[in-house]
């Protein structure tokens, strides 16, 4: 049975130490390491002293200079399907009630602000809605463009699947996009919650238009589709029976992107903690189901996505190497990794850096319409929640340097870029779910 020995929620402790299979391993926030201990708690207790000490927390500098390496286009949020669990569709609305969609004038406008710091590098484009094929043309027009420029990009659009046609999946293969297909398992399960605007349920057709990309397009098909899978609340408990029925399509674990609700997720898909349970236990059968075909298979390949979502990921060391005058300091990695990276052009032309953020006043960085790029204002920004960090509860976490930060910059941006804005219920379910990541790990270690 599986024990953890000191309390997940805590926040005063460096250590996370638990029980897996009678044998004992710790968390050390300090030396972000999990470790395997030795059978005498005396030589463990020399080793490692907890303490409620703070956490010196450093962050890499600040970008001074902009240096995006993605550049995500919100084309609409107008959309085809009125999904239950939906929590854009009244953020690009306009005045009289209609939904905001992206013009070409607008895109072209953000394109030249940013085109001065594109040059050298690839960049990743990522096209989100509503339905972003609900917009095509300004799709192909961006591309063009960038083409134009001699601008090599990385390209992902995510879709419901409904205008997958030949011309736009010819289109998406020629051009290298990697299409994130939404398709949450079984018809009962996928038709409770992608319905249209009428009631009707998406699944057939949305089956069907995959089955026919795969035929027009059967050797990039694997590597160039992938497929979002939902995990709503009330189909927590459900997961594996999900999984399993995206693998009888012949859809490869691979392929699948699961995803569930987090901590701070929209008031719409927020997990009670039954239900966080329930999906716990429904990854540790999804590892077993995956691991067991392995060994049938014979196949020792590396880890995929899907095994990582169940917690399988056991990662390896940082090696980090700070700079002499950041000695004794713990490194953190706020969502923007080492440097402002990511750009988010909205409907209307604002300009965010993610597209978590979409229309939080806090973090509107310019406009594109007006063809102002406010860099300073987002180095203000970054600043307020990297002090929030070092003078608040997250200095005394043992999660700090695991913690996904994306998450919490959200947070902070809906509290109006203010301190003390963490929310004890959220931490929890955070270190509860990077604990259960740490025993899973493990396990995947020893059965190796």
């Amino acid at each position: 049975m599986d024990r953890v020995s000191n309390d997940i929620s805590s926040t005063s402790h460096a250590l996370l130490s638990f029980d897996v299979d009678a044998e004992k391993f710790v968390y050390s926030a300090r030396d972000n390491r999990l470790l395997r201990l030795p059978a005498s708690d005396e030589t463990a207790s020399e080793m490692f002293s907890d303490t409620s000490e703070p956490f010196h927390l450093s962050f890499p500098p600040l970008a001074t200079t902009i240096r995006p390496r993605t550049l995500e286009f919100v084309i609409t949020g107008a959309c085809n399907l009125a999904c239950s669990y939906c929590a854009t569709r009244e953020r690009y609305k306009l005045p009289n009630g209609k939904n905001d969609i992206l013009d070409e004038d607008t895109a072209f406008s953000f394109l030249e602000l940013v085109r001065p710091f594109l040059t050298g590098q690839d960049v990743t484009l990522k096209f989100f809605g509503g339905e972003p094929l609900l917009g095509f043309g300004v799709i192909k027009a961006i591309v063009e463009k960038l083409k134009a420029w001699n601008v090599k990009s990385e390209k992902i659009v995510a879709t419901n699947g409904l205008l997958l046609s030949d011309e736009i999946t010819d289109f998406l293969i020629e051009n290298g996009f990697l299409t994130l297909i939404s398709l949450d398992g079984p018809q009962e399960i996928h038709d409770t919650n992608r319905v249209d605007h009428t009631g009707k349920g998406s699944y057939e057709k949305v089956l069907e238009n995959v089955k026919r990309f795969r035929a027009r397009h059967p050797s990039a098909f694997e590597s160039l589709v992938a497929f979002n899978l939902v995990v709503s609340p009330r189909f927590a408990g459900q997961f594996r029976q999900q999984v399993e029925h995206l693998l009888s399509l012949g859809i490869s674990s691979a392929q699948i992107n699961p995803n569930d609700c987090a901590a701070t997720s929209e008031s719409c898909t927020r997990y009670s903690l039954q239900q966080w349970q329930a999906m716990q236990e429904e990854k540790v059968a999804v590892r077993e189901m995956l691991m067991a075909k392995r060994y049938r298979e014979g196949r020792s390949e590396e880890i995929d996505c899907y095994e990582t979502y169940a917690g399988l990921n056991p990662g390896g060391n940082d090696g980090e190497k700070l700079p002499e005058e950041l000695a004794g300091t713990y490194n953190c990695r706020d969502c923007q990794a080492f440097e402002w990276n990511t750009l988010t052009l909205l409907p209307d032309g604002s300009i965010s850096s993610c597209i978590e953020f979409e229309r939080v006043e806090s973090v509107s960085f310019g406009d594109a319409k007006k063809a102002v790029l406010d860099i300073a204002a987002l180095v203000k920004f970054q600043e307020s929640f990297r002090r929030s960090v070092q003078s608040g509860p997250c200095a005394h976490c043992w999660a700090v340097r695991v913690c996904p930060m994306v998450s919490c910059y959200k947070t902070f941006a809906s509290s109006g870029a203010q301190p003390n804005w963490q929310r004890e219920e959220d931490c929890n379910l955070v270190r509860e779910e990077m604990a259960s990541r740490f025993r899973d790990a493990v396990k995947l270690h020893l059965l190796r």
